[in-house]
């Protein structure tokens, strides 16, 4: 009973802390997005964070504060009215259902065995940034199992796997924003709501790896995108958007590539001369982040061991028609595993014919640069193909699909027109 109770509390304690006041989230105009703002700036504050070695026992009664801060303004401006609704409870449902899964069910994958709970330890035992120099790939960044160890701290039990929940429900929450840009009904929504859980749950979501968390941000940047794009140099969207990449650089060193590839696409169909304050914003955080690794003795290779034996001398013994089979042979496999890629690509096949809008072309490019990465990534790596690709791709289009999701909600508008 008393890990139900935990689970339950961990839930509430997550809803709360990221309900912030409404003065620090209605200026933006659609309310569907108010929850997302809330965790960007959160998730935000505590990278921030991150960097400045406060103990988790510190940070816990900032947090606590916090929460006691958003409840009254819950209470004062009357949100809980929205926490009470037929939708907000049924989201909370699935997370409840979802963290009763991961509870049941404790194991965590490779990686998160060897790289990520150990970052995480680091964070909870009183480690900084500093120290993961001297623990397992100090060339992978720390962001995701920062808030692994916050969470676990700041929750009932304390247990790891209450930390876990925090993916639990941002994913969920990703899912449950992108159906609000649909143009459909309320029932038909929740139905579409339930048919992405079902499609995207594995076992990625439950055991620690890091792809969720990249999708489930970078859901949220596309719910930004598809809100902001008539506008999308407006300053106020501007700082938000980079506040959401920022995030993201420092889940994933891939995460990176995707980000960047987002962003070439929007600014292809954009550009103009309010463009260039965001270029010059979105290259500041990559050198920025450069900075950091330097700063804290990380290691700046996008995966070592292997990109940095490249040479470009010995091209053609990477581009062969046998590992372009072999790649090709995974990503069919990983397709069927990861299904809303098959759905984005007949969502791609009829957006481009039929729908021409400037939204269209960029979720398009941004797509086919995406996919285009993938291939080249493991065309040119120097680990044993086979095994590298098996591996991996499947949470490389996990990752894809949160900076493309974008192509599900123009086809479901589509058809819905039609």
């Amino acid at each position: 009973m008393i890990e139900l109770i935990s689970i339950f509390s961990q839930i509430v304690f997550i809803t709360v802390i990221i309900s912030l006041p409404n003065k620090l989230t209605y200026f933006f105009d659609n309310k569907n997005i108010y929850l997302l703002i809330s965790v960007i700036y959160l998730s935000f504050a505590l990278l921030i964070i991150s960097f400045l070695d406060i103990n988790f026992k510190y940070l816990k009664f900032i947090l606590y504060g916090i929460f006691f801060i958003n409840l009254i303004f819950i209470w004062k401006e009357k949100k809980y009215l929205y926490f009470f609704n037929y939708n907000f409870l049924f989201f909370f449902l699935i997370v409840f259902t979802l963290s009763l899964n991961l509870a049941v069910d404790l194991k965590l994958g490779w990686d998160a065995q060897n790289y990520w709970i150990i970052k995480s330890l680091n964070f909870i035992n009183g480690g900084n940034v500093f120290d993961l120099q001297n623990h397992p790939r100090p060339d992978y960044p720390h962001f995701g199992s920062y808030l692994w160890g916050v969470f676990s701290s700041t929750s009932l039990l304390q247990h790891e796997y209450l930390g876990r929940i925090f993916y639990i429900y941002l994913f969920v929450l990703s899912i449950f924003s992108i159906t609000s840009f649909m143009q459909v009904s309320n029932h038909y929504k929740i139905i579409i709501f339930i048919i992405l859980i079902i499609i995207f749950k594995s076992n990625y979501i439950f055991n620690g790896y890091q792809e969720v968390l990249v999708f489930s941000y970078a859901a949220i940047l596309s719910c930004f995108f598809i809100q902001f794009h008539k506008n999308i140099y407006n300053k106020k969207n501007i700082f938000l958007m980079a506040m959401t990449f920022f995030i993201i650089f420092w889940l994933k060193n891939e995460a990176l590539i995707f980000s960047t590839i987002f962003f070439i696409s929007i600014a292809f169909f954009n550009i103009n001369k309010r463009f260039i304050f965001f270029g010059f914003l979105f290259i500041l955080m990559i050198l920025l982040r450069v900075l950091l690794y330097k700063t804290f003795g990380l290691e700046n290779n996008f995966q070592s061991g292997n990109y940095e034996n490249f040479l470009i001398t010995d091209i053609d013994k990477y581009i062969t028609l046998e590992r372009f089979l072999i790649i090709f042979k995974h990503s069919i496999i990983a397709f069927f595993k990861i299904p809303i890629i098959i759905v984005m690509i007949i969502s791609l096949l009829v957006i481009n014919h039929y729908k021409k809008d400037t939204l269209s072309k960029i979720a398009i490019l941004n797509f086919t640069l995406g996919i285009s990465f993938i291939f080249c990534a493991y065309l040119f790596s120097n680990f044993q193909i086979n095994f590298h690709v098996s591996s991996s791709i499947e949470r490389m289009f996990l990752q894809l699909s949160g900076f493309n999701i974008v192509l599900v909600v123009l086809l479901t508008n589509y058809l819905k027109l039609k």
